[in-house]
């Protein structure tokens, strides 16, 4: 269940330390346009990368909607499907609970849709390639246009050969080990609501209610890594919830420096500079512009066509 007490318990701890990981992002940056390209969706479509219209070839390096952001859209309907619906007081719910079988039951359902909301968060390809973006920004690192989950590898530092990861692995060996050396707070804040064991139940079927505890069957005595053999509803409850918390910290941010931005492009005749750093390493730079209403690339803003016939015409 979705207690607004518990909401509000965690909301300033959660929304200052998401505040700080996008702040030090912002600052550390190695483009001042690095972080819009985060919030913003920059990527390389990689599945129509020869795209021509008419005689031109259009760019494979785009800002904007692709199939994973439509997907975390799609989520995010889910997601605030679920959260409006919030028990105001949980005090009365527990009272209620011990007396009404109904209740009970509600509540068992409730921890199935979320678990639902879990994984939808913590497997989202657009979340995992935001959260890779800011730990490479707040890393003084480039963005990076050319993510992919499925294809994603890390140095070994023990053999120093290649190792890829799925997306498990991306969090707890890329992502965690990153905001450690930026931000210690936003990686202690993902590793008190992930885990990767809780992650691989839900996935499979791996889990049952008994009373009031969530039991895992893919637990295995001595592993590290499967070790949690039940949590109660209310250690649930904190995972659930720090994870919708981040998530709307996340939103929250998003919209903060997306007003940024409009405003500086406002403010600038050919918009914001947009660095392109491709698979080459070659680095190419473009103009962004905001008219008030959208963004599009300079050159095919009104202002930008203008100018374009004035100098055909010189």
């Amino acid at each position: 269940m979705i207690f607004t007490e518990t909401l509000n318990n965690f909301h300033s701890y959660i929304t200052d330390t998401t505040d700080l990981i996008f702040d030090i992002a912002f600052k550390n940056q190695k483009h001042e346009s690095d972080l819009f390209l985060l919030i913003e969706n920059g990527f390389y479509n990689r599945r129509n990368p020869d795209v021509v219209f008419g005689n031109t070839k259009i760019s494979p390096y785009t800002i904007g909607f692709d199939d994973d952001r439509l997907s975390e859209q799609t989520q995010n309907e889910f997601y605030n499907f679920y959260r409006d619906r919030q028990i105001p007081n949980k005090h009365t719910f527990q009272k209620s609970k011990v007396e009404n079988k109904t209740t009970q039951h509600t509540e068992r359902i409730s921890i199935h849709i979320e678990t639902a909301l879990y994984i939808k968060f913590w497997e989202s390809e657009h979340i995992i390639r935001l959260l890779h973006n800011l730990a490479r920004l707040s890393n003084k690192q480039d963005f990076n246009w050319h993510f992919d989950s499925s294809n994603f590898k890390i140095t070994n530092k023990t053999s120093g050969k290649s190792q890829k990861l799925g997306r498990t692995g991306i969090i707890e060996s890329h992502l965690i080990s990153e905001f450690d050396n930026s931000c210690p707070e936003f990686s202690d804040l993902i590793q008190s609501c992930y885990s990767s064991q809780i992650r691989n139940s839900i996935a499979h079927s791996q889990f049952f209610l008994y009373g009031d505890f969530i039991n895992f069957t893919n637990h295995q005595h001595g592993l590290a890594y499967n070790n949690i053999s039940q949590i109660s509803f209310e250690r649930w409850e904190l995972y659930i919830h720090f994870t919708i918390l981040i998530y709307n910290a996340i939103i929250s941010n998003v919209n903060r420096y997306y007003r940024m931005y409009c405003d500086r492009a406002k403010s600038k005749h050919f918009g914001i500079p947009i660095r392109i750093i491709k698979a080459d390493h070659s680095v190419e730079l473009r103009w962004y512009t905001y008219d008030g209403c959208r963004w599009c690339w300079y050159i095919n803003s009104d202002q930008g066509r203008q100018e374009d016939r004035y100098w055909l015409n010189k």
